[in-house]
């Protein structure tokens, strides 16, 4: 089966980046952009557009394909610190994209997904979603539909790591005391230090460092969406 192609809108962020943007002959991979582990309180909260603030379903993660190249997600995974190492897949958060393939400048957005209902195009780890989502700045969104409320990501530390298809650790964020640590051998990794950003933090391309997203366009996240740096 041939996996789909979709057009997804470009930010103007991610034009001319270069740090993991693939030569002919090198391997492309996507990077993390985005990623939300400290929920807002209230209304502000409400990431997943459902019409509700959940700290456990509004979570999310954000990648995008920095390079020249399209990329098929199929078989990338991203796992938390608990899940990295847990190879049954019983803690932690862990999500393994099904065939789809992301052009350059393309967006993808999973959520957690507890106890929550995301407007628009919607895929999970099984299929992938029918088209853009108009919602998520017309991004390729996904839930990992997480069915405890305990399956989060742990405000006082963790971390998110990209695994390729292959078992190549690709891109890692890390923030916060993390027990355990993430792996050593990561391609790129990040350490951002204890943070509360009273929303996401966010980089806008894979040789930029990570801030709170407010620092960026004074919204508390921006899922789908790479803001100008």
């Amino acid at each position: 089966m041939n996996a789909r192609i979709l057009m997804v809108p470009i930010g103007t962020a991610l034009l001319g980046m270069s740090a993991l943007a693939a030569d002919k002959d090198e391997p492309a991979h996507p990077a993390i952009t985005e990623v939300l582990f400290h929920v807002p309180t209230g209304d502000e909260g409400d990431a997943n557009h459902d019409g509700k603030r959940d700290s456990t379903g509004d979570e999310f993660i954000e990648i995008a394909n920095t390079t020249k190249k399209t990329i098929n997600l199929k078989g990338y995974r991203l796992s938390s610190r608990l899940s990295t190492f847990d190879a049954e897949g019983r803690y932690g958060i862990r999500f393994i994209f099904p065939e789809i393939e992301l052009p350059p400048g393309g967006v993808a957005v999973v959520f957690n997904g507890y106890n929550a209902s995301i407007p628009g195009e919607v895929g999970n780890a099984d299929a992938a979603p029918e088209g853009p989502n108009g919602s998520f700045n017309d991004a390729l969104v996904f839930t990992m539909d997480v069915s405890a409320q305990n399956v989060a990501l742990k405000n006082g530390g963790d971390f998110i790591l990209l695994t390729a298809p292959d078992g190549t650790r690709i891109d890692c964020v890390v923030w916060g005391k993390c027990d355990p640590a993430p792996p050593t051998d990561v391609a790129h990794k990040e350490d951002v230090g204890s943070i509360r950003p009273g929303g996401s933090i966010q980089r806008v391309g894979p040789d930029k460092p990570w801030r709170a997203n407010k620092d960026f366009d004074a919204k508390p996240f921006s899922p789908g969406e790479i803001p100008n740096g």
